[in-house]
């Protein structure tokens, strides 16, 4: 099961994707990181699925016919998407890798690499003191502007 949060966590990733090749890939979210994660695995020729609770992907950018869209296409590359649930559990196998993903709704997905694409948070340390923050970010004007 692997976090996407820091290069670290890419590498990882990246060893995953070459040691379990063309093997079956599950992305936990709908945002832009369960998206991106979604097509890069889709491209290194794992089969996909993404789950997520909301009922269309990137609910907080998308209105539900921009979703539709980019869910039809992200299906006719091959991705599986699940809406309107979450993971709930996992199994593993005796080498402590995962082999399923158990859903709330009580679906059970097959998996060989999981990789939870959730709760990323903009690393604003950087510009601490030097630019205006608003809610958790970097503050900008409807131009993406900021304060300097």
């Amino acid at each position: 099961i692997f976090y996407l949060r820091e290069i670290d966590d890419a590498d990882k990733l990246v060893e995953g994707i070459e040691a379990k090749k063309n093997g079956r890939a599950v992305v936990i979210g709908g945002g832009y990181i369960g998206l991106e994660l979604s097509a890069a695995l889709r491209i290194n020729n794992m089969d996909v699925t993404m789950v997520f609770p909301e009922p269309w992907c990137m609910p907080r950018l998308f209105t539900a016919d921009i979703a539709k869209f980019y869910e039809g296409y992200y299906a006719n590359k091959g991705i599986k998407i699940v809406k309107g649930t979450v993971a709930v559990g996992f199994s593993t196998n005796d080498n402590g890798e995962v082999k399923e993903v158990q859903l709330k709704d009580g679906r059970v997905l097959e998996a060989d690499i999981v990789v939870v694409g959730v709760g990323g948070r903009p690393l604003t340390a950087l510009f601490k003191g030097q630019v205006a923050e608003e809610k958790g970010g970097i503050k900008t004007d409807g131009f993406f502007k900021t304060s300097i």
